[in-house]
């Protein structure tokens, strides 16, 4: 914050589109300098702490052990020596003192140099120096509601709390269970990774010779994906282009037939395809609810709840700032952002570092030096695509409301996914076996069908 408050204040209203992008670039960089993290918990053991308890289980065990010792001792258990009356008073003494020792113990690497006393005290009037200062042995009953009180924070949810200050490992794989990222969590505890391709060492497709000399190596991979996204010589045609007529291919049947005559689609599919990208329930009030969405800039409630929305695990673009360090934004911040992004919407103008992507190559096998394994996938600036999920969310909104899409459509829809269409798939399959017809399913794995999409094609979607 003491950035801001140094830089002069800017007049938003007369921002220039160079003025409006430079101060959103000296945003993302003061960002980067004062919240940039990585996860500190790495591959860190499981058994930080003695037979893997965390310090709060470990002083609630040793409580439960003494109260447990003293209702052996005092008569509750036939197999163990019972006290002698004179003897009763320097046994609790020695006991509760160790149980004292067991809690500094437990919290002696814990930050808080204080924590084992504030953890003493919260067992309130009966903590070990209760027992100290007693002139009576306890009774049995008093003994066995101190003893039900400790079993009820050892408690399941209760232990799992407690365990996140196993270590910082500890603390990662139950955050992931609480959020439901059970793919992760399973991952981890069951010690598998993914592939990683460290960039050092590919095999060439052609010669089966290992490339790891670093010009040989951006030569290779840059020609692999060059031809990866080039577009195949048989397409052609303004559909097929980046600046095609869409409104024209979307709206003239002869066009459409012209543009995509080359496919080799067979007619009656074609029309089929026409006919649905003609047939869109209540067209007319949905175009005038989009338009007047999508003229309005987005509110700075709205740009605060999409902020609220997003999942600070995500990786980071180009400007290297990731969700998380946006979350951390003060309330100065996020209106000073908001202000800036508003000035750009007005202008019509996207800044140069939202036209660009980092390529990060996945290793689809363990075989990550075939260079046929690896997929490349685009990291986008998150603040660009917190931006844009406000048009898509009201988007979404009027498809919903006047029943645009089919209710088969499972993809990009709020509230679907595979999942959905899994179940649905299950239900027709389900109704056919019950009423004794056939059904046939029809799968298909279009080979790269995401990666050379022309924008024209995308805006007819």
């Amino acid at each position: 914050m003491g950035w801001f408050r140094e830089e002069p204040t800017l007049d938003y209203d007369n921002l220039t589109n160079e003025e409006a992008e430079t101060a959103l670039q000296a945003l993302m960089e003061a960002t980067i300098e004062v919240g940039l993290q990585h996860p500190t918990w790495g591959r860190k053991l499981w058994r930080t702490y003695q037979d893997g308890w965390s310090p709060t289980l470990l002083v609630l065990q040793a409580h439960l052990q003494f109260i447990e010792e003293l209702r052996s001792h005092l008569g509750n258990s036939t197999k163990r020596y019972r006290w002698p009356r004179r003897k009763c008073m320097n046994e609790i003494y020695k006991r509760s003192k160790a149980w004292e020792q067991k809690v500094e113990r437990a919290f002696k690497r814990d930050e808080d140099p204080h924590r084992a006393q504030k953890h003493l005290g919260t067992c309130g009037d009966t903590g070990p120096s209760y027992y100290r200062l007693l002139r009576e042995p306890p009774s049995l009953e008093f003994l066995a509601q101190e003893r039900q009180k400790v079993l009820n924070q050892l408690h399941g949810r209760k232990r799992l709390q407690a365990s996140e200050e196993l270590c910082a490992y500890r603390k990662f794989m139950v955050g992931c269970y609480q959020r439901g990222r059970i793919k992760i969590f399973l991952r981890n505890l069951l010690g598998e990774h993914k592939p990683h391709f460290s960039g050092d060492t590919i095999r060439c497709p052609l010669t089966d010779i290992y490339i790891n000399h670093p010009d040989e190596l951006a030569w290779t991979l840059s020609l692999q994906f060059q031809d990866w996204f080039t577009k195949p010589s048989h397409h052609q045609g303004p559909i097929t282009e980046a600046d095609g007529d869409w409104i024209e291919l979307g709206s003239n049947k002869q066009t459409f037939q012209d543009a995509t005559s080359h496919l080799g689609v067979p007619e009656q599919y074609l029309d089929l395809i026409w006919a649905a990208l003609q047939t869109v329930p209540n067209k007319q009030e949905l175009e005038n609810e989009l338009n007047g969405a999508l003229s309005d800039p987005p509110t700075e409630e709205e740009f605060r709840w999409a902020i609220h929305d997003q999942k600070k695990s995500t990786t980071p673009g180009m400007s290297n700032v990731s969700y998380g360090n946006i979350k951390d934004w003060p309330d100065e911040l996020i209106t000073h952002c908001y202000h800036i992004l508003r000035v750009l919407w007005g202008r019509e103008h996207i800044p140069q570092t939202w036209k660009e992507k980092w390529a990060v190559l996945l290793a689809k096998t363990t075989d990550t030096a075939d260079i046929n394994n690896l997929r490349p996938i685009g990291l986008e600036d998150c603040m660009r695509k917190l931006w844009f999920s406000i048009s898509y969310k009201r988007i979404a909104a009027a498809w919903h409301k006047h029943g645009a899409l089919d209710e088969a459509h499972h993809g990009f829809v709020p509230h679907r996914g595979t999942d959905s269409g899994f179940l649905d798939l299950l239900n027709q399959l389900e109704k056919a076996q019950e009423w004794g017809v056939s059904a046939l399913v029809c799968s298909w794995d279009v080979k790269r069908a995401f990666d050379s999409v022309s924008r024209t094609a995308i805006r007819m979607a």
